[in-house]
């Protein structure tokens, strides 16, 4: 069987170094903006801000087609694993001095560090761990750090992963908060765009038009009462959130003709994106004198690996050889790459340092030690997994 690294190695990925990364990271703002994986600041954050962290460990990289950092480390062999980082995070909103890193009673506070910024801190760190001993290795740990994290897409992902085969890795790891526990089931996602089409009028003559809010709000209904299917074991019954109404013109004294709604459809594994898409059109047949049309918008997979699976094999017996204690097991209702890859073949789980619970708060902070015990299981397991020996 391969060999975990020793815990008098590991114990290099410690505190004071974990701090000393992260608030370097932290102190620059890579917000999610109107022009997502594009917008400048997170593309200078990819291109200066991580390839400086990258460079001050001995790693070197190059750049996808939409900005993503990928490093390598390691050598060629019969194995290859996968870390996929984040650079976008959420906007400052209503947060104080989000860009001003500062630490209390261990927890290093500021913008994405329990969303993003913390479990990136963890896989450079660990990348850098093996790639001092790709001498020992068959194989490579590949990095990629996304200009996405709050895009509710694919997109990034599916760039980075262009031409390199299928499956290219053993596993994946998503890094992001989880609280070090291991997520390998989450829901997926699609948006839609509800249109509900009136006639126009002026409000003080209500009867001569027919008042999209009217027939937006019958469409509420009928999609309250909409059977989502059944449910699963860990993360229980699909959903269907509106979360964003606009009627139209904007005038004054005037009957809308129409209204757009945006819903959240939550996908659970094993749903089809198209019986959930021809679901709801279906229930929102028949309310003339009102017109409805349905569109999809971004979409994400569901995810859930195995209990046999590679990642979680290989995670758990880190988990048991660093702590001496079962691996935590965390099912999320949100939606990430980990779907994208398992459809890719590559079997993925999230697993980072930070707390869901305080992702987009306005004291947004993380646990140092817990990024520093992170990067230890980030690198043991892919220790693990690329060590030259017999398996």
């Amino acid at each position: 069987m391969k060999p975990f690294p020793s815990p008098r190695e590991l114990a290099e990925l410690d505190v004071g170094s974990a701090r000393a990364i992260l608030e370097r990271l932290a102190a620059i703002p890579a917000e999610q903006s109107e022009a997502f994986e594009a917008d400048p600041a997170v593309q200078t954050y990819l291109r200066e801000t991580v390839v400086a962290e990258a460079e001050h460990l001995g790693l070197s990289g190059s750049h996808d087609a939409m900005g993503g950092f990928v490093v390598r480390a390691g050598s060629a062999g019969a194995h290859r694993a996968l870390l996929f980082g984040y650079a976008m995070t959420h906007p400052a909103n209503r947060m104080a001095d989000p860009y001003v890193p500062s630490v209390s009673a261990g927890r290093l506070r500021g913008r994405g560090v329990a969303e993003q910024k913390g479990a990136l801190a963890a896989a450079l760190m660990a990348t850098a761990w093996i790639h001092r001993r790709r001498s020992r290795l068959d194989g490579e740990l590949v990095l990629c750090v996304s200009a996405a994290g709050e895009t509710g897409r694919h997109d990034a992902a599916r760039t980075f992963m262009a031409g390199h085969g299928s499956p290219p890795f053993d596993w994946a790891i998503v890094a992001i908060g989880t609280g070090n526990a291991i997520c390998p089931t989450n829901k997926g996602r699609i948006d839609l765009t509800v249109v509900v089409r009136g006639r126009s009028a002026h409000s003080s003559t209500p009867w001569a038009g027919d008042n999209a809010i009217t027939g937006a709000t019958e469409a509420l209904r009928r999609l309250a009462a909409l059977d989502l299917g059944t449910s699963h074991p860990a993360l229980g019954s699909a959903t269907l959130t509106p979360t964003a109404v606009e009627s139209r013109p904007r005038a004054t004294h005037t009957i809308p003709d129409e209204v757009r709604l945006i819903v959240d459809r939550r996908l659970l594994p094993g749903d089809d994106v198209g019986s959930a898409l021809a679901d709801v059109r279906g229930a929102l047949e028949g309310m003339e004198p009102f017109s409805v049309s349905v569109e999809p918008g971004p979409f994400m997979f569901p995810s859930e690996v195995a209990e046999r699976s590679a990642v979680l094999s290989v995670l758990q017996e880190a988990f048991t050889a660093l702590t001496g204690a079962p691996a935590p097991i965390f099912h999320s209702h949100g939606s990430l790459d980990a779907g994208f890859f398992n459809v890719e073949g590559v079997p993925a789980v999230m697993l980072g340092p930070g707390e869901p619970a305080m992702w987009h708060t306005d004291e947004e902070t993380v646990d140092l030690e817990q990024v520093a015990s992170c990067a230890r299981i980030y690198a043991a397991a892919a220790y693990r997994q690329l060590a030259a020996g017999p398996t």
